[in-house]
């Protein structure tokens, strides 16, 4: 995973794809949206925000750090997964599908999360 807006689009799509989901978004630390795609601002964000306080909670009943949690709403479930943000802070994932992830889809879905290594730039050769 790449940070940035281009990098969190790529993400987004990437698991849009993978779940073939109607929606995803990240929400920062603070409960504000980073990006989405197939949900409003209004929703993602009030969605989002009490997701980031249910993991506090269900980190403090679980004395660890949970990673991901996954709630039905109607027709729609509604899965979160925390990851690093890229500059030290915490981003969390949200995907909306019609369905509970299956156990593989969300090993993937946690793949992506993981922070992708920059090649280092290459010196130039000595002329």
């Amino acid at each position: 995973m790449s940070v940035g807006a281009e990098g969190w689009k790529r993400l987004l799509a990437d698991v849009i794809a993978l779940t073939h989901a109607p929606g995803a978004f990240l929400i920062d630390e603070s409960g504000l949206l980073v990006a989405g795609s197939g949900i409003e601002r209004d929703d993602a964000e009030g969605m989002g925000s009490r997701l980031v306080v249910a993991f506090g909670h269900l980190d403090q009943m679980a004395g660890r750090v949970c990673r991901t949690v996954s709630v039905d709403l109607g027709s729609t479930t509604v899965t979160g997964f925390r990851g690093a943000s890229g500059a030290g802070g915490v981003v969390t994932l949200v995907v909306l599908t019609a369905a509970t992830i299956p156990d593989a889809m969300r090993a993937a879905v946690v793949g992506l999360l993981q922070p992708t290594e920059r090649p280092k730039p290459t010196p130039p050769a000595a002329r």
